[in-house]
Formats: structure tokens, C-alpha cells, sequence
């Protein structure tokens, strides 16, 4: 099923990405959903994804946008050095998902970067970035 296949693949790619987990200060933390009120700064919440069907009576097809969120907190260095962290690894995560992906039983015909914006948390110590992918998939032959 391509729900969990899709989802599966971006978490693998993130998680075995050595980047960002140094990026990250040794792991790359990723939830979805919603992160534990406890979970440590940096990380990623993997979140919302749309899946709309576009195949027709020959052929299975999905468009897939897909949204993560990058949290970042530094207690000691401030809200500067907070918003440069989480546009290192926003970066990176944008990057690294910006590829065709091997989704097992689909190709990617088509990916690109829909959007990524970074703001400042209300508590005045977080940021977060958000960065929105788009795909489009059919399934292989």
C-alpha cells in the first residue's frame, strides 16, 4: 500500500543519512505526528501527508505531498544560533527528500520542493521549519 510505503521510505532516508544526524548532535530524533513532551531539541516530526489518487483504469498512480517539521531549541546560545540550526538541518532534510524515491512497488516520476519557511517559536527559544515535498508516483510495472 503506498501510505505506509511512502512514509517508510522518508524515514529511512532521513534516518540513515550521517549528515544529519551530525547535524542533529549524534541521532536523528524523528516522531510522527507529534512529538513527547519530553522529546530533546533538535527534531523531526514527521507530519501530514495528502495522497490523492491520479491513475486511471490502466495504470496506478498517487500525487503526494508531504509536509515535516524541524524543531530546534538552544537554551544556552539563544534564538540566533536556534534559527541557524533549524536551517541546517531543514536543509538537509530538504535535500535529502528531493530525489526520486524508491518507494518498493512504485517509481517516482516526478518530485520537487513545494515550499520551506522557518520561523520563531512563540516561547521565544524554539524555531521551526517546514518543509513541504511533492511527488508523483505510479506503480511499477
Amino acid at each position: 500500500m503506498i501510505d505506509e510505503a511512502f512514509d517508510a521510505t522518508q524515514e529511512q532516508l532521513l534516518r540513515d543519512s550521517q549528515a544529519l544526524a551530525d547535524a542533529m548532535g549524534g541521532r536523528v530524533q524523528l516522531y510522527g505526528l507529534s512529538a513527547p513532551n519530553d522529546a530533546p531539541f533538535p527534531h523531526i516530526i514527521h507530519g501530514e501527508s495528502q495522497i490523492l489518487p491520479d491513475g486511471d483504469d490502466c495504470r496506478e498512480a498517487y500525487e503526494i505531498y508531504s509536509t515535516l517539521y524541524v524543531w530546534t531549541r538552544d537554551d544556552e546560545q539563544g534564538p540566533a544560533v536556534t534559527m541557524a540550526q533549524a536551517k541546517r538541518i531543514g536543509g538537509l532534510v530538504r535535500t535529502l527528500l528531493d530525489i526520486a524515491l524508491s518507494i518498493p512497488g512504485f517509481r517516482t516520476v516526478e518530485h520537487r520542493v513545494e515550499s520551506t519557511r522557518y520561523t520563531p517559536d512563540a516561547d521565544g527559544l524554539s524555531a521551526l521549519g517546514v518543509i513541504e515535498h511533492y511527488y508523483w508516483v505510479e506503480a511499477s510495472a
